[in-house]
């Protein structure tokens, strides 16, 4: 019987590690490594070590004086084209305002146009969270499947006036199994309302 248990928990732990092994993870833009979005409208956007935990770069974003519907930043022509065989796309970020603040994150495959292209809606709650999507199987706006196999031509984080700066992190895409063991929620940090919860009791 001991056998048998030592045999099966062996078993788990080789399995545990394939799994983990298989997991991976690559950066849309590097904020760490100096990478600036090449695409904006209505923002000024810096690097900067503010809010970010140590040893990491935040983008700060700000929307300018002269704005006026929507702002956006991100890249055009990207660098990281290729979202086949990932499942989330994930980032932290720091938000300066005591309200939450709304943005989109969209997505275009080249060729794409509204219906085909894929926004998604993203709530960055007061202080630091992290947001974290499915990518994999996910629908354009009109409904219908994206495929990943196109290369992506854009993508860009769009929103209203800013009261305050927010702070975003290195974007990631990542699998899924990367995803469940580091990730977030889509709008707030799982660790931070552990903590409060801890308090309140």
């Amino acid at each position: 019987m001991k056998k048998v248990m030592v045999a099966s928990f062996a078993l788990l732990l080789v399995l545990g590690f394939a799994v983990t092994a298989n997991a991976k993870k690559t950066a849309i833009i590097n904020f760490d490594k100096g990478g600036m979005p090449n695409d904006m409208n209505c923002v000024e956007a810096a690097l900067c070590e503010d809010h970010a935990p140590k040893g990491q770069v935040f983008l700060k974003i700000m929307t300018t004086k002269d704005f006026k519907d929507a702002w956006w930043c991100g890249e055009f022509g990207p660098k990281k084209a290729n979202y086949d065989g990932y499942d989330v796309i994930k980032f932290d970020y720091f938000n300066e305002d005591s309200a939450p603040v709304s943005l989109a994150f969209i997505i275009k495959p080249k060729g794409s146009d509204y219906n085909t292209r894929m926004d998604v809606n993203c709530m960055l709650r007061p202080g630091k969270g992290s947001i974290e999507f499915d990518i994999a199987g996910a629908c354009g706006n009109g409904g219908q499947p994206i495929d990943w196999k196109t290369p992506v031509g854009q993508w860009n984080l769009s929103g209203g006036a800013l009261k305050k700066p927010i702070h975003i992190g290195n974007i990631w895409l990542a699998t899924s199994d990367d995803g469940e063991e580091k990730g977030g929620d889509k709008g707030g940090d799982k660790k931070e309302e552990k903590k409060d919860d801890k308090k309140k009791k």
